[in-house]
This record gives structure tokens, C-alpha cells and sequence, in this order.
């Protein structure tokens, strides 16, 4: 099965934020630094479950998905093109 758009924008997210964590100061990295990872991580496991669950299931994964990108990317602090 080909991934999804979605799940690969997503990979590409989580490997932009490591490239740019990296270039943190060292005092940032393991707070903001690692949380950032975190939620990329977390966004990807949870689009890549949703794709294989079903309809009604996959409505609560992606809910989850949502609220971590919102809460973690979309308040306008990341500058990161994943598209």
C-alpha cells in the first residue's frame, strides 16, 4: 500500500524539525527542542495507524492527530515548509 500524501508530509515534517532542532541552542534542545520531535513523531505514528483502522476508529485517531498538530505547529512559532 502507497502511504498516504498526508503520512509523507508528515515524515518530512519530523525530519525538518530534527535538521532544525539541531541548530538550537544547546539550553533550548532538551526542552522545546525534544517536545517539537515529540509531537512530529507522534503526529506521524498516529496518521500511519489511522490509515490501516476503520471508519469509526479512525475518527478518534485522527482527532488525537489534530489536536497535536494544532497544539504543536499551527500557532504560527513554526516556520517550517513541509509542502
Amino acid at each position: 500500500m502507497k502511504p498516504l500524501p498526508i503520512i509523507d508530509a508528515a515524515y518530512r515534517l519530523a525530519i525538518e524539525i530534527n535538521q532544525a532542532v539541531v541548530k538550537y541552542p544547546r539550553h533550548q534542545r532538551p526542552g522545546l527542542g525534544r517536545r517539537m520531535e515529540e509531537a512530529a513523531l507522534d503526529l506521524l505514528e498516529l496518521l500511519v495507524e489511522a490509515q490501516y483502522l476503520s471508519a469509526e476508529r479512525k475518527r478518534e485517531v485522527l482527532a488525537s492527530a489534530s489536536r497535536i498538530f494544532f497544539s504543536a505547529f499551527a500557532n504560527g512559532t513554526s516556520r517550517i515548509n513541509v509542502c
